[in-house]
């Protein structure tokens, strides 16, 4: 997590267990993207912890690029393209079909646009106030831009959906958000993302539900 290596790798084998268990129930095709949300939280997590102690221990020292890389990967390319992609593929209403082809299209342009960065720009990860700071060298002039499309690919493609749940999770996405911003603005990439790894498992009873509507909705045409 944010505040330590131990949290971080804690809450790393939570998902890793629960991840697994989700991925195990809900191993239907359309199911498998969003199913796989929590457990690359896992590796994200578990990454960040890496991080951690490369930056508390000189013996790890060596690993502090790589383990940064990993995780940036994760929270600024990863992310941007599977959320809007997962919720889609759950959804099942067409009528609302090319709304979510924006969000997607959304992520894809800010996943290259932040895969352009990392490539190109440095960026580092300090200790800062007991929390760690992504430092991103960026070019400022796209920041602010960059920040607005991230939010629309990741925060706004729940409120479309109909799914059931689905707007509750988004409702409490958008709150760990507001939250991180308003207190931890600094740490904002490493705190929200600890946020939504922990929320990321009530994607359990998002499926659960899914799959209840789809067995209805079979019986019904039957």
């Amino acid at each position: 997590m944010c505040f330590s290596a131990t949290a971080s790798f804690g809450i790393s084998a939570a998902l890793v267990t629960g991840g697994i268990s989700i991925l195990r129930k809900f191993n239907k095709l359309t199911y498998v993207p969003f199913a796989t949300i929590p457990f690359f939280f896992a590796i994200q997590q578990f990454t960040e912890g890496l991080v951690w102690l490369s930056l508390t221990n000189a013996a790890y020292a060596f690993l502090n690029f790589s383990t940064t890389s990993i995780y940036l990967f994760f929270a600024e390319v990863l992310w941007p393209v599977l959320v809007p992609t997962a919720i889609y593929l759950i959804d099942k209403d067409s009528s609302r079909k090319y709304i979510f082809y924006f969000f997607i299209f959304i992520g894809f342009v800010t996943s290259a646009y932040f895969s352009y960065c990392l490539l190109n720009y440095p960026y580092s990860a300090v200790i800062s106030g007991n929390h760690i700071s992504y430092e991103l060298d960026f070019p400022y002039q796209l920041n602010q831009l960059s920040g607005v499309f991230y939010f629309v690919a990741t925060v706004l493609p729940a409120f479309i959906s109909k799914v059931k749940y689905v707007i509750y999770f988004g409702f409490v996405i958008l709150l760990s958000f507001v939250t991180t911003k308003f207190f931890y603005n600094e740490y904002l990439i490493s705190i929200w993302c600890y946020f939504a790894a922990v929320i990321s498992l009530c994607i359990f009873f998002i499926l659960n539900a899914r799959v209840a509507s789809d067995s209805i909705f079979q019986s019904d045409i039957r």
